[in-house]
């Protein structure tokens, strides 16, 4: 009776043990495998722009994983350990409780004895070999946790170098919109210097002056501006020494009237030739202001109240002396024709360089070829080349400029209105 109470304590206690043992490392081990699938379902979601915009989500969720696996490793390891007492509990308590009856019941033989002492060894192996299984348990359980974390941290790098990537793309992408965005305002820009261009050529034209006399400066006035680096493109275009936006350009301008004919007739035809002198008289600009403002000019002729809007004016931008203009929708162009001494002296500067680059050209000689030139019948442009014989002899390579030499090729210039004859050599 007492052999089989004893074995059913043992049996027990054996149950107890390898039953928490399975409970504690089936939890553990689900645990885990959960942690890791919640790991893999945040770096792998399909929705990878939500993961890589919120980069620190994934580092987070990387965190909480390491930390569940560290949580799960020191379960495992409690379960061990309550396992182990739990069996030595047992043993404790069968071991204990028969040897005050051994003594006290006849019954129990020294082969019983020998017997329970067999029980209690193979009960005591049973636990030891339980304790090393639920430590090879937990040594598996710290395998999977630690590969859970190096996953996790796996992972994680890869939504990090994701997010870099997105990230790198994004500038990529912002660098490429700025640089359209940039062509399309170059491009702008390139149109509004052709205008200006255009315009300017069209006012030195009316003002009978070659490209190569150099200008004083242009005003422009319109609904945009340039930076310096197209204001200096419009300059060596039109050899202007500055170009300068205003938003006036009364000082150089003025503005006259005349009666639309078909329109002003037919209102008033007995007032026409008193309309005429009126508006001969205006002061112009004065007159464009009030125009603009009110929409119309309003006067009176022999008590006769008149009203004019632009449909009804023939309207003439007038320039002042010194001045030339040009205008179209969106912009004015005035070119200040004033010509200083010094712009005078620099424009036949010009002009003598061009005429000996075109006497070394029809000479076949090389351009990297040096050269002798005189400048000769012509006191004035002798003078004038000898005060800027630096600026002549390093644009046309002459190591001699000189006048009244005698040079194998001559030829006979008009230079801005003054008759010399140009002599070149080889060196």
């Amino acid at each position: 009776m007492k052999k089989k109470l004893f074995k059913r304590i043992l049996t027990i206690c054996m149950c107890a043990t390898m039953l928490v043992e399975t409970v504690n490392v089936s939890t553990l081990t689900v645990r885990a495998s959960e942690e890791s699938t919640a790991v893999s379902a945040i770096t792998q979601d399909s929705d990878l722009k939500e993961a890589v915009e919120n980069g620190e989500a994934a580092d987070k969720a990387a965190y909480d994983a390491a930390q569940a696996a560290q949580n799960a490793a020191a379960a495992a390891e409690d379960a061990k350990d309550a396992a182990v007492n739990l069996g030595k509990t047992a043993a404790d308590a069968v071991l204990a409780s028969p040897a005050p009856e051994a003594t006290a019941d006849p019954s129990v033989t020294p082969a019983l004895k020998e017997e329970m002492e067999k029980e209690i060894s193979e009960a005591e192996t049973a636990v030891a070999d339980s304790n090393q299984k639920v430590e090879e348990e937990s040594k598996n359980l710290e395998n999977i946790a630690t590969e859970a974390q190096n996953k996790t941290a796996e992972e994680a790098q890869k939504a990090q170098d994701a997010a870099t990537k997105a990230q790198e793309a994004a500038k990529q992408a912002e660098a490429l919109k700025s640089q359209i965005e940039n062509a399309g305002r170059a491009d702008s820009k390139l149109e509004d210097v052709l205008d200006a261009v255009v315009m300017g050529r069209a006012c030195r034209n009316e003002a009978a002056i070659k490209n190569r006399q150099p200008i004083s400066r242009m005003y422009i006035k319109s609904d945009f501006t340039l930076s310096e680096f197209y204001q200096e493109i419009i300059e060596d275009e039109l050899n202007v020494k500055e170009v300068v936006f205003t938003d006036d350009v009364r000082d150089f301008t003025s503005y006259t009237f005349k009666p639309q004919l078909r329109t002003v007739g037919p209102k008033y035809g007995k007032q026409l030739g008193g309309i005429q002198k009126h508006l001969a008289a205006l002061d112009g600009n004065a007159a464009m202001d009030e125009l603009n403002a009110d929409g119309a000019l309003k006067f009176d002729v022999d008590g006769v109240a008149v009203e004019l809007t632009k449909d009804d004016l023939l309207i003439d931008m007038a320039q002042k002396e010194g001045y030339v203009s040009q205008e179209d929708n969106r912009m004015t162009v005035v070119l200040d024709t004033n010509l200083t001494p010094e712009l005078v002296e620099e424009g036949f500067v010009y002009e003598i360089i061009s005429k000996i680059q075109t006497m070394r050209k029809e000479s076949g000689f090389e351009v990297t070829d040096h050269i002798r030139v005189s400048i000769n019948g012509n006191d004035k442009l002798s003078e004038i080349a000898q005060k800027n014989k630096e600026a002549i002899s390093g644009k046309v390579l002459a190591d001699e400029l000189t006048s009244g030499a005698e040079y194998g090729v001559s030829k006979e210039w008009n230079i801005n209105g003054e008759n010399a004859v140009i002599a070149v050599e080889r060196v």
